[in-house]
């Protein structure tokens, strides 16, 4: 896309989908101060250096899915404040820096399924106190620490499917202090079945606590 942004200097919405583009780097998107939407799905990029956004801080989504990514470098995001939803889903992506999310204040939604990770650092979340819905299907997670989630106070949907066949050995979330939690869906091999969340009604606290409960003795079981 070099060039572009002299061409067309109001572009504020670049799509490239399905296309051969292999790499990607910070001339690219030159000149496209007003850029608030960019998709480059389905494309055959494996690696994007670390300065290859920090000429479009005013993205608000940004969509790299479908890649050969096989990793982030820590600062790709870290000029993108106002960044409100992310998809690095179904790449090749087998480890998270802590801070590859660190100044996302903005971020809302987040989808990083269909990748290799095998773990998430306990401080992913740490600067993401807006993110309400989490995406993480199809990784090979074996456990969640305790406060992975403890600044993420908005979270409202989470979704996690280990069905690639790993087991999750220790799941140490407590649940029942996520009190904006309206949506859970839970699949792995350690539990005895998939644990749906959708609560309605008064009860939300009650509900919370029987969630909690069957996810410790469905963990027990195996």
């Amino acid at each position: 896309p070099q060039g572009l942004g002299k061409v067309f200097p109001r572009l504020n919405n670049l799509i490239i989908e399905d296309s051969i583009l292999k790499y990607i780097e910070r001339i690219c998107f030159a000149s496209m101060p007003r850029l608030w939407r960019l998709s480059l799905k389905s494309n055959d990029i494996e690696m994007i250096p670390g300065d290859a956004f920090l000429d479009i801080p005013k993205v608000v989504i940004l969509i790299l899915a479908s890649n050969k990514l096989s990793s982030l470098d820590p600062l790709l995001f870290s000029r993108m404040p106002l960044l409100e939803r992310l998809d690095i889903g179904n790449n090749q992506i087998s480890e998270l820096d802590p801070r590859a999310f660190a100044s996302l204040y903005s971020l809302d939604l987040l989808d990083i399924g269909d990748n290799n990770l095998k773990e998430l650092p306990s401080d992913i979340f740490a600067n993401t106190t807006n993110l309400m819905k989490f995406y993480a299907e199809n990784l090979q997670l074996t456990t969640l620490s305790a406060g992975i989630f403890q600044n993420t106070q908005k979270m409202a949907i989470l979704e996690f499917d280990t069905s690639k066949g790993v087991d999750f050995k220790d799941i140490q979330v407590d649940f029942t202090k996520m009190k904006n939690l309206r949506g859970l869906f839970l699949r792995c091999q350690d539990l005895a079945e998939s644990i749906s969340f959708y609560p309605e009604g008064p009860n939300f606290d009650i509900e919370l606590e029987k969630l909690q409960a069957k996810i410790n003795v469905s963990c027990r079981k195996t």
